[in-house]
């Protein structure tokens, strides 16, 4: 399921990303995305990255670029989803990606959104709020205007569902986050969408 969700969302992601160019999952975790990606675009170079000097067990060191490695590269496409919120200096941070972007290169970014009604539901326990892990949250608004602090121009905003309910469900009641509420999180998966829908919000 996470698979085919993953290729699902690299689709939609990098709808404005060169086929043929260099791409960077920026914050790549596991590099499940990346594999997701390269699936998508199997004509372009895509690259993860994170803050381990080895590649994840799912990536080799082909596919693999630590940061510590990263000085002088460019991309076309860098996609830094779910990165900017623990980040301190989102301007700075920001700032250093661009100086990556090649010439007419593209930056993909999703953060939670503190405007999703679904957070109304779980108050305090809503799992976007991740502290003290979220440094900060972001509006639409705020991310428009922290981006354009950096010299970049937005081409194209959107929204984003992922499961969010059963990982809010796991603070509520103070337990491991299980199969029994992964499964509960998927079932609730069209709540949290109608939810969406009905509010004009979404949870990214």
């Amino acid at each position: 399921m996470k698979a085919f969700a993953a290729r699902r969302d690299a689709g939609k992601f990098c709808q404005d990303a060169n086929r043929r160019g260099r791409i960077l999952d920026y914050g790549c975790g596991n590099g499940a995305f990346v594999r997701a990606i390269q699936q998508v675009l199997p004509e372009a170079q895509v690259l993860g990255t994170d803050r381990h000097p080895t590649a994840p067990p799912l990536l080799n060191g082909q596919t693999y670029l630590p940061y510590s490695r990263l000085a002088n590269e460019k991309f076309d496409f860098i996609l830094c989803r779910h990165v900017l919120e623990h980040t301190y200096e989102p301007v700075g941070f920001l700032r250093l990606l661009r100086s990556m972007l090649s010439p007419n290169g593209v930056l993909a970014i999703e953060v939670p959104s503190l405007e999703t009604a679904v957070k109304n539901l779980f108050g305090k326990h809503w799992d976007g709020y991740y502290v003290p892990f979220h440094p900060l949250h972001f509006t639409r608004k705020s991310l428009a205007k922290v981006v354009r602090a950096t010299g970049l121009n937005v081409i194209r905003e959107g929204s984003a569902e992922m499961p969010k309910m059963g990982r809010s469900l796991r603070n509520v009641i103070s337990c491991d986050y299980g199969l029994w509420l992964f499964s509960l999180g998927i079932l609730l998966q069209p709540l949290q969408v109608a939810i969406g829908v009905l509010t004009g919000t979404s949870v990214c």
